[in-house]
């Protein structure tokens, strides 16, 4: 005899209130993946690393849109405008393509040269350091709020900059002291439609904790320097948005025409690409070769001969793409360099706990790093003349 269901069984109870139903689940589902296969048709899918990332990236989407349904009016990618694509080898523009050279970035703040000038010299103390940066009160804020974050995790505290920079040590805080005072010179994007500034600073927060968390694993010597390359990454890519944002635009574009990765199109338009630009301005920052090098090669990694990083932050860059974190809707995960994924060592599954790492400090270190300033006008970096 059948039993009837009562009001107590599981089985009998209808879903919560503003639950979807199973047609819509469905529907979202479907969603999920159209849009997870749109991101990923650069990327070998049948690489077990990208199929983890798409797999988790697929269940991300599903996620959000059972959350809310309408957020799928910000994920679907942009339809293209009809816009003229700029022929290859050269743009259809008027004025001559600008070398990579003639790009000049904004002067890193006083406080940043002077810790650039204490590191070099072989007598300074760590005092000496401190008394530097307690004359800059955001710089100062800064570091102990980091130094006492999750990210440290130190012990009993830290109450002072001395104790700071003890702690973490001489060469980290000038590169932490680095990554703050470049969040600083960017606080706004003259072209909205081609990059938020917002999003951009939680992509690289994104890789930067990535590339630590990466490095930490796989026992690399350096993760706080790799963090700090991560944040670093795509500098290149905010100053060609402010310096040349006509060809931003052609680039652009051309990536979504052609189904073409945008450093790609960046080539064919302008000459060079957003990362050998941020290379050639971190270069110009004076700050170390190593760091210039991931910068310059995290789309090439294949090209770091010198153990400067490139590999990882390539792998942190393609890991944060493919989780759709800080991105544009239409960016699509760039193709992941065999050898700089075997060079790591890793299996897929172990990026498991480094994105749960990521997820839990992203929102929380990235308003740290940007101090919860209003966004302000762009910086002087030089136009092309119109």
């Amino acid at each position: 005899m059948t039993q009837s269901k009562t009001a107590s069984d599981p089985g009998s109870q209808p879903p919560p209130a503003g639950a979807p139903g199973l047609a819509e689940q469905a529907e979202q589902a479907e969603q999920a993946v159209a849009l997870a296969k749109v991101r990923f048709r650069l990327a070998d899918q049948a690489h077990p690393a990208i199929a983890f990332l798409y797999e988790a990236a697929r269940s991300r989407l599903e996620d959000t849109l059972s959350r809310a349904p309408q957020a799928i009016e910000n994920l679907a990618p942009p339809t293209p405008q009809g816009k003229p694509v700029p022929p290859d080898p050269a743009p259809d523009f008027s004025a001559p393509r600008r070398p990579v050279k003639d790009i000049n970035p904004p002067p890193l703040p006083q406080v940043f040269i002077a810790l650039q000038r204490a590191s070099e010299d072989a007598s300074v103390s760590l005092k000496n350091v401190a008394d530097i940066i307690s004359h800059d009160p955001g710089l100062s804020a800064f570091l102990l709020r980091l130094a006492n974050s999750a990210f440290y995790s130190f012990p009993g505290g830290v109450d002072s900059v001395f104790q700071a920079v003890r702690l973490i040590g001489m060469r980290e805080i000038i590169n932490m002291a680095a990554a703050k005072a470049v969040s600083g010179l960017f606080k706004e994007s003259p072209r909205k439609d081609l990059l938020e500034v917002e999003h951009y600073w939680r992509h690289s927060v994104a890789c930067a904790l990535m590339a630590r968390s990466l490095a930490v694993r796989v026992g690399r010597a350096d993760p706080d320097r790799l963090f700090v390359a991560g944040l670093l990454h795509d500098v290149g890519k905010i100053l060609l948005v402010i310096s040349e944002p006509d060809m931003c635009e052609a680039a652009f574009i051309l990536a979504r025409q052609d189904g073409i990765s945008l450093y790609q199109a960046e080539k064919r338009v302008l000459g060079f690409d957003h990362a050998e630009l941020g290379g050639g301005v971190l270069d110009r920052w004076v700050l170390p070769k190593k760091l210039t090098e991931t910068a310059r090669l995290h789309h090439a990694p294949a090209l770091d001969t010198e153990g400067a990083g490139a590999d990882l932050i390539h792998v942190a860059d393609v890991i944060a793409l493919s989780l759709g974190l800080g991105t544009r809707p239409d960016c699509l995960v760039p193709p992941l360099d065999p050898g700089a994924w075997d060079g790591l060592g890793l299996a897929p599954e172990d990026l498991g706990p480094i994105i749960a790492d990521c997820d839990e400090k992203l929102d929380s270190l990235r308003d740290m790093l940007l101090g919860g300033e209003k966004p302000k006008p762009a910086v002087n970096v030089r136009q092309r003349p119109r």
